[in-house]
């Protein structure tokens, strides 16, 4: 058995563990062997008109599928529904398995969130632990193993000032912010300009939700909460002297609601669009 793990797309959140997981039940785990650069050009030819963070999975998906006999992939909005506000008009990010397996012919797909908690995780992996090995006892034995490792990680708080340079925050899709190797070109224009990058995801998810629910409660996704919710929570930092909006280029929903999130900041905001001309945007950029 050969089940693929596209690492992209929310993966630190997740992959890890459900790697160790199969791994554990035996099941041979199969990951992307290209580049992260390689894999964008080869989504970018597949599906041209999307954005670059679904280009790059597309990349990385394609590469494994022939070889996997089954997909794991993210649900990055559990529960949701197709709507008009925030991000919930993009198909992608409300159903992405569904989308993908209209898109291409494909393996199996099996779904699991975009997380792992001691609470949520362990129905999933008991339905498909039993459904890819056939053995309850097997897969009980190996989650009682691995149970400890869904405790979450310890709250590490970011650095809110480095000598000589302004704070800034970046709210944005949790998924594109977490993708190091799309936003990294912004993060060395943000340095070259003695400004401190602070990323909306490296502040507790929590309080990211709760601040979003409560800013912003008629949004349906879970991502774009976190999206609302990080810009919220970075603008209460005294430090943070401007927040940074970032969008990609190719998703219309996307891009209206940061645009909506910029427009109601109380600080200096600047909407950056994936792959722009960052260091002329940021020379224009009145900070304090």
């Amino acid at each position: 058995m050969k089940l693929g793990l596209p690492d992209t797309l929310l993966y630190s959140r997740y992959g890890a563990w459900w790697e160790s997981f199969f791994e554990a039940l035996g099941i041979e785990v199969l990951k992307p062997l290209r580049s992260k650069q390689e894999s964008l050009e080869a989504g970018a030819l597949l599906m041209p008109d999307e954005s670059p963070l679904l280009q790059l999975f597309i990349g990385r998906v394609m590469e494994i599928a022939s070889d996997s006999d089954a997909l794991l992939l993210p649900d990055l909005n559990p529960g949701s529904e197709p709507g008009v506000r925030g991000s919930s008009g993009d198909p992608w990010m409300v159903d992405l398995p569904s989308v993908l397996s209209m898109r291409f012919s494909l393996p199996p797909i099996h779904t699991v969130p975009a997380l792992v908690n001691p609470k949520l995780t362990p129905p999933f992996a008991v339905r498909l632990g039993q459904a890819l090995t056939s053995n309850a006892q097997l897969v009980r034995r190996v989650l009682d193993r691995h149970a400890s490792a869904l405790r979450p990680a310890r709250y590490a708080e970011p650095t809110w000032q480095l000598g000589g340079m302004k704070t800034v925050g970046i709210a944005g899709n949790p998924a594109l912010l977490e993708q190091e190797f799309l936003i990294a070109p912004l993060l060395e224009a943000l340095v070259a300009a003695k400004l401190h990058p602070v990323l909306g995801t490296s502040l507790p998810r929590e309080r990211t939700l709760e601040t979003g629910s409560r800013r912003r409660g008629e949004l349906l996704l879970e991502t774009d909460l976190e999206f609302a919710g990080g810009a919220g929570l970075l603008e209460q930092k005294a430090q943070v002297k401007g927040i940074i909006v970032l969008t990609e280029p190719r998703n219309t929903a996307q891009s209206a609601f940061a645009q909506t999130i910029a427009k109601k900041a109380h600080k200096p905001a600047l909407l950056l669009e994936l792959g722009s001309d960052y260091a002329s945007a940021l020379q224009a950029w009145p900070l304090e």
